[in-house]
């Protein structure tokens, strides 16, 4: 499986899990079906620590350069993260 966690603007960071590298994403929903919102990457693995995953993706669009008239010729950034869940101090 493939995580892959998209950063927005204002600190929200949205997660998708994907089955296969080219299959369907599937975005982590609340009760009701929408997207959950994270504040923190932390904030993502504490939710996940319970799945293993191949690869996980921190994905950032940035606007910037069509709000000044540019086209955006580079598209997202995608940076591999270290994902290996820590255990718990006791």
């Amino acid at each position: 499986m493939v995580l892959n966690i998209e950063s927005h603007e204002g600190n929200i960071y949205l997660a998708n899990i994907q089955k296969h590298s080219q299959g369907e994403k599937h975005y982590i929903s609340d009760s009701s079906g929408l997207p959950v919102k994270f504040r923190t990457i932390s904030h993502i693995k504490k939710h996940c620590e319970k799945q293993t995953f191949e690869n996980v993706w921190l994905i950032q669009n940035t606007p910037y350069d069509e709000m000044i008239g540019l086209e955006s010729a580079t598209g997202p950034t995608r940076m591999p993260l270290h994902w290996a869940v820590e255990a718990d101090a006791e």
